[in-house]
């Protein structure tokens, strides 16, 4: 199951760089795998796949876009919320308490109220991209 990956940024030379380099991995690695199996199903159609098979590697792609995208999400315990945090101005630190404060309620209102809506036609748009076929 998804959990946090645990990492100690007093390890890193630049902690702000090696923070936002490590909550990108994930999210880079979805990315690469959905790139892999879209280009696949893309430029080897030759290679046998069935109608099962075609489905699994659709759904392949389909899923790590979708686990890239939510990951990119600002919101606390995201790996977006990292990246923003590592950007914003130590001025603004009232601004990360509140977020952190508040980031459930904020996740919840932004899955029910914008997800949809940003989400499917950026998932559709990158999916037809990368496999050459609608969704």
């Amino acid at each position: 199951w998804a959990k946090p990956v645990p990492y100690n940024p007093n390890h890193f030379d630049n902690k702000k760089k090696g923070t936002i380099v490590t909550a990108l991995a994930g999210v880079c690695a979805n990315f690469f795998i959905a790139i892999i199996f879209g280009l696949a199903m893309r430029f080897v159609p030759a290679f046998g796949l069935g109608m099962p098979a075609h489905m699994v590697v659709s759904t392949i792609v389909v899923v790590n876009i979708v686990l890239g995208l939510f990951n990119l999400i600002p919101i606390v315990p995201l790996d977006g919320s990292k990246v923003l945090f590592e950007l914003i101005p130590l001025r603004a630190q009232k601004f990360r308490y509140f977020w952190e404060k508040n980031s459930l309620i904020i996740l919840v209102v932004f899955i029910f109220f914008f997800w949809a809506g940003i989400a499917i036609p950026t998932i559709s748009f990158i999916y037809r991209l990368l496999t050459g076929t609608f969704l």
